[in-house]
């Protein structure tokens, strides 16, 4: 990546992505964002006690991958959701497939979001659940889109599958199936979801009404209340509620 070669070192990465994203064009910038997806993972399995892989190894894999997604990338069905069509109820995940729900939650009080999430089959069994808390100042978008960021990042460091994201903000879903590079804050976690998605390239990311994301919903709210994540596995939380 040549064209960055005048990007002083000493800024954030997000400033990075920002500058990368007004000098490459489309397809130079999704290569960029999945080497840069690539080197984060190769870098958290060394901290985490894995091998290191050679150099060469690393760019091969980067390639292969990368043509892979591009394949997949263009076969995929994220649906531009409009509320008149949004479900009004929890469905299924088709028949060998996973659906996420997340929703975010905020107490402007505490300066708090809460973070919920939760992860069932196609038979409506739960995989896994949690309810995480995070403090700042974030605007009502930034805590949804971040709600997807965190959910996804979860479901990799866990090592699970996802078919399926479904959200009930349909600002941020509709922003992101646009494809657009937005240059502020909300923009940026849109790229942090972007980059994660490279992980899962045929999920589907879909809107759905408050109704049917309400067990995403309640844990959200119950995460304001706590001090640090918990994650249920194959059960869920007594003030879980389903529609």
């Amino acid at each position: 990546m040549a064209i960055l070669g005048n990007v002083i070192f000493n800024v954030s990465f997000q400033m990075v992505i920002l500058k990368a994203s007004e000098l490459l064009s489309k397809s130079e910038f999704e290569l960029f964002l999945f080497t840069s997806w690539s080197i984060w993972k190769e870098r958290n399995n060394v901290t985490h006690g894995g091998t290191s892989k050679p150099l060469s190894q690393i760019v091969s894999n980067i390639k292969r991958l990368f043509e892979e997604h591009i394949k997949a990338w263009n076969q995929r069905s994220f649906t531009n959701c409009s509320p008149c069509n949004s479900a009004s109820n929890w469905s299924n995940p088709p028949y060998g497939q996973l659906k996420l729900n997340v929703d975010a939650a905020i107490d402007e009080s505490s300066r708090t979001i809460g973070i919920g999430a939760i992860l069932r089959n196609s038979n409506g069994d739960i995989v896994a659940c949690f309810s995480k808390p995070m403090f700042g100042n974030f605007s009502v978008l930034q805590a949804e889109c971040m709600a997807i960021v965190v959910a996804v990042d979860w479901i990799i460091s866990s090592r699970l599958e996802i078919n399926i994201v479904e959200s009930d903000c349909l600002t941020v879903i509709s922003a992101f199936n646009n494809s657009h590079v937005h240059l502020n804050d909300f923009g940026s976690l849109l790229e942090d979801v972007a980059i994660l998605f490279f992980r899962f390239p045929r999920v589907s990311l879909i809107h759905v009404r408050r109704m049917a994301n309400t067990a995403a919903d309640g844990l959200a709210v119950h995460a304001l209340r706590m001090d640090e994540q918990i994650v249920w596995l194959e059960n869920y939380p007594s003030f879980v509620t389903f529609v």
